[in-house]
């Protein structure tokens, strides 16, 4: 125990703190289904960015202010840049064409996705409802 917390000091994380690389495959589930709003009607493909996605979805669970919004929305369309780089000389026009739309349709439709609250959620507000 002690471990941990100095691990978590050094690193600088609260220990409410949620991070997505120490979701479970259980929790990820429950936040995360790719490029799709949750509970919407509208399933565009995913193609190479399966990840952004999923981070940008976590993102979104975590919520907070509108400032944390734009911050997640930036973050999906940097690493679905980054994605885009890594594919084939020829695709790489097209996925980054794709991730300006996926972006720009983010931050004008998906408002009603987002947690707005005055705090970020906490790794207890995971564990209440998933309970892992």
């Amino acid at each position: 125990m002690v471990r941990i917390r100095q691990l978590r000091f050094i690193v600088g994380q609260k220990m409410s703190e949620v991070r997505f690389r120490h979701l479970t495959e259980t929790q990820k589930q429950f936040i995360c289904n790719g490029c799709k709003g949750k509970g919407s009607w509208f399933d565009p493909p995913d193609f190479i960015f399966t990840d952004s996605c999923n981070h940008h979805d976590f993102n979104y669970w975590l919520g907070g202010s509108e400032g944390d919004r734009m911050k997640a929305d930036w973050q999906f369309y940097q690493s679905m840049l980054e994605a885009a780089n890594k594919s084939s000389w020829y695709k790489r026009y097209w996925y980054k064409t794709l991730a300006w739309v996926y972006y720009q349709s983010v931050r004008l439709f998906a408002t009603n996705y987002f947690h707005f609250a005055k705090s970020q959620r906490t790794r207890e507000d995971l564990l209440e409802v998933i309970g892992e």
